[in-house]
């Protein structure tokens, strides 16, 4: 990170003033980017009712994982609904679905070996190993 000089602006959102503080990302790794980012933002000691949050790239990113978090969870109720019909037991779809732990840790064993950032198209290729 360096400072730049640019030109001074009052800027209002609901009755509010903020600045609006940007950058480019040149990297593929935009989670490693904002984890950094937030740690150097906590360091800070800013005034009394100050307050910073992420907008842009990042909170889309963040609502991306919350939802896709969301489906993986969806999407294991129902694979064992469709296996409890398949099956007509309990139990099998249960043995089935105890590999998931696995799948996962040799998922994040693979990302870490090439090291890729756990990123979108790496939680889809998870969903799509279940």
């Amino acid at each position: 990170m360096s400072k730049t000089l640019s030109p001074s602006a009052l800027y209002r959102l609901n009755k509010q003033g903020y600045v609006e503080v940007s950058g480019r990302i040149t990297t593929d790794n935009v989670s490693g980017i904002q984890a950094e980012v937030e740690k150097r933002l906590k360091s800070i000691q800013f005034p009394t009712g100050v307050k910073y949050r992420s907008e842009g790239q990042a909170k889309a990113m963040n609502e991306g994982f919350t939802n896709m978090i969301l489906s993986m969870i969806v999407a294991v109720v129902l694979v064992y609904n469709v296996m409890l019909i398949a099956f007509g037991n309990m139990i099998m779809p249960i043995a089935i679905l105890s590999s998931l732990p696995f799948l996962f840790t040799g998922g994040l064993l693979g990302l870490f070996a090439t090291k890729q950032a756990l990123g979108m198209p790496a939680l889809v290729g998870f969903l799509m190993l279940k």
